[in-house]
């Protein structure tokens, strides 16, 4: 077993041991791990070790939590019955409610940045490459209903004839930089949408 499947497998045995997660929540947590372990070791030119499913013991899932209140890491500590019920869904709620809007916002400045025209930024600045990913992804779902970074993407962007339309290997690259982003215009330095 390699050193990364046994830190993989102490990791899951520690959140197995962590009673503010469930089962499932670990359980969950495991096989994407071991999923992108498995993932890795299959790219074809790379010496990632062979992982497969078997290298990991998961917990079982049987047991289940029948209320959000039940959950302990919740943050209802001090209250009972009903009224910790409340507070659980009161605290879920709001946790969805911000996330729900942050993608929101993520949405409607990608809307922005793609609708802007092409003539209003120069073409080799950060909104401009941004601007142009973002038409190439859409343009990708609609023709090959799948996201330009999908492993299968290259093949099939390359047989419908759009090769021309992709990112520069060094463009693709800037965009793993926050500052990228942040010069773009698709996020302000403090991490949240515009």
């Amino acid at each position: 077993m390699t050193l990364l499947v046994e830190s993989i497998q102490a990791w899951i045995d520690q959140m197995a041991i962590d009673k503010s997660l469930s089962n499932w929540t670990v359980r969950n947590y495991g096989l994407q791990s071991v999923r992108a372990l498995i993932d890795l070791s299959e790219l074809l030119n790379r010496t990632y070790p062979k992982v497969t499913r078997s290298m990991v013991k998961l917990p079982n899932a049987t047991s289940t939590v029948k209320s959000l209140g039940e959950l302990d890491s919740i943050g209802t500590n001090g209250v009972d019955g009903l009224k910790r019920e409340k507070v659980a869904l009161s605290i879920i709620s709001g946790i969805a409610e911000q996330e729900f809007y942050r993608l929101h916002g993520l949405f409607v400045t990608g809307m922005q940045i793609i609708n802007e025209a092409t003539s209003t930024t120069p073409d080799c600045s950060s909104r401009a490459q941004l601007a142009e990913c973002l038409r190439f992804e859409q343009r990708c779902w609609q023709t090959l209903g799948m996201s330009q970074f999908d492993q299968r993407a290259p093949e099939l962007i390359e047989a419908a004839g759009l090769s021309e339309l992709t990112l520069k290997p060094d463009v693709m690259a800037q965009m793993s930089n926050a500052g990228f982003w942040i010069a773009a215009g698709g996020v302000p330095p403090s991490g949240g949408p515009v």
